[in-house]
């Protein structure tokens, strides 16, 4: 499992990150290399029969976003892996009443339960239907139950 905060942390170990103050946007750019560093490790170095499970949030209102679903698509193809995209959606009053979860500051996850509501307001998720993607409401879905919906789509 490949958290989108085991790659951000790379960096965030570097900065001052409360989970509240935004953090520089450059920051971004500095983890999509440390993501491209981590897709060419796979695909030079890992053993094909892993499997990589990664965690994001990305959103459709730059196209930069779609880019990174279309390079672990190319990642799978390229390495004979299965390539399932799956967005975990979940209302904004419900992830409000997660992001305060402790856990959270200590790997320096957002935690900010005002920004993240507007966020969620302000922002789509990225659009992968043409992926034939699974979406799966997490504010209605027991995680045991989400897991095998998703073993369920790739058997």
């Amino acid at each position: 499992m490949l958290d989108n905060h085991h790659i951000n942390n790379v960096i965030f170990a570097a900065l001052e990150v409360d989970g509240i103050t935004p953090v520089p946007p450059t920051v971004w750019d500095r983890t999509r290399e440390v993501c491209a560093v981590l897709r060419r490790t796979i695909e030079e170095l890992s053993p094909r029969d892993w499997s990589f499970i990664f965690t994001n949030v990305l959103t459709d209102d730059r196209p930069i976003e779609r880019e990174q679903v279309d390079l672990l698509a190319g990642l799978a193809a390229r390495t004979g892996r299965r390539f399932l995209p799956v967005l975990l959606r979940c209302d904004a009053a419900t992830l409000a009443g997660r992001v305060t979860n402790i856990d959270r500051r200590q790997r320096q996850k957002w935690i900010d339960p005002t920004g993240l509501t507007d966020y969620v307001h302000s922002h789509s998720l990225v659009d992968v239907a043409d992926l034939d993607s699974l979406s799966i409401d997490t504010a209605v879905t027991e995680p045991a139950v989400a897991a095998a919906l998703i073993l369920e789509r790739l058997t």
